[in-house]
């Protein structure tokens, strides 16, 4: 990203940019490298394709971290074989453990590249972690549903340590619950979440005298456009049924559209309302806004996970009450 007022360039990514632009993002916010990863077994077939294709510093650099990652399974499988071996209740814990948990953990995470191995020490951390960043749902660290795959739970990590230790079990079957409960959370909202969305694309149609409120609300919108995609691979079932969930959305969408639509007229008429008029109305857009949210939320105070488009949602909807 080059920047306007030095010849300097920052690279940044593009969560980053997104926070960035959202100062006021104040709803179950995540850490920016918590993003999308590569799974190993990707790298590792790329690598190792005959002939390569290409040999350079770039190439070098992945084929060490791919190494690098090699000896990070081997310890965080010995240190996890440890803890099966001598922890049978959560206060077994000690502090050092706990540290050590988490470093590696940021490690694998900061690699990006993903694992069987990283997976399992976020479901750990999620139960050892006294932080509330970890446990609470207000947490920065809290789980989103698109970093833990059920497929990879159930059939790599809940075989591995079944009948290993059972307070290792107890933790991985806790998770796969939470993460059935929001998939099923996540389809039964999906229309919700698709009527803000068409209520954020038809402000930034017609708010067009103001320029930084629908350039912001662009910005919030192809974000939760990634986010509710990577979501979507993880629920199978929701993806299967997303055709008949968007025509019953729009039909939403236009029952809300034409059945009492004074509360629209802050954004349809904007260019030729007079002021005393504008704070009329928007006081009538930001109630209709403020209910939507309101309800959403108390929904997903129930869920145990974080839902990355439910969030990005919440966000847009205080950015479009804004005005």
């Amino acid at each position: 990203k080059k920047l306007n007022n030095t010849k300097k360039t920052k690279f940044m990514c593009p969560r980053c940019e997104y926070y960035e632009h959202n100062e006021a993002y104040t709803y179950f916010p995540s850490l920016h490298w918590s993003a999308d990863l590569v799974p190993l077994s990707e790298l590792q077939v790329t690598l190792n394709a005959v002939p390569l294709l290409c040999s350079c510093d770039l190439v070098n650099g992945v084929q060490r971290l791919v190494s690098w990652i090699t000896v990070w399974q081997q310890d965080v499988n010995r240190f996890i074989d440890g803890l099966c071996d001598t922890h049978s209740l959560l206060s077994d814990f000690t502090e050092e453990e706990i540290f050590l948990t988490e470093f590696l953990l940021n490690c694998g995470q900061i690699s990006g590249v993903f694992c069987n191995e990283l997976v399992m020490l976020k479901i750990l951390m999620r139960f050892i972690g006294k932080s509330a960043i970890w446990n609470n749902h207000n947490g920065v660290r809290q789980f989103q549903l698109h970093e833990l795959p059920l497929d990879v739970i159930e059939k790599e990590l809940w075989p591995k340590y079944q009948n290993r230790s059972k307070l290792i079990a107890d933790f991985i079957a806790s998770i796969m619950e939470d993460i059935r409960h929001c998939k099923e959370f996540l389809m039964d909202q999906y229309v919700d979440l698709y009527l803000m969305e068409r209520i954020g694309r038809h402000y930034t149609q017609h708010m067009r005298r103001k320029k930084k409120g629908p350039a912001r609300v662009k910005l919030i919108l192809a974000r939760l456009e990634r986010v509710l995609h990577l979501e979507l691979q993880q629920c199978p079932q929701l993806l299967a049924n997303k055709d008949n969930l968007d025509l019953e959305g729009e039909q939403y969408v236009t029952s809300q559209f034409e059945t009492d639509n004074e509360w629209l007229r802050y954004v349809n008429d904007s260019i030729s309302m007079k002021k005393t008029d504008k704070a009329v109305y928007h006081k009538k857009w930001y109630e209709r806004l403020k209910l939507y949210r309101d309800a959403l939320l108390n929904k997903y105070k129930n869920a145990r996970l974080q839902i990355g488009s439910v969030v990005i949602t919440l966000d847009l909807l205080q950015k479009l009450m804004e005005g």
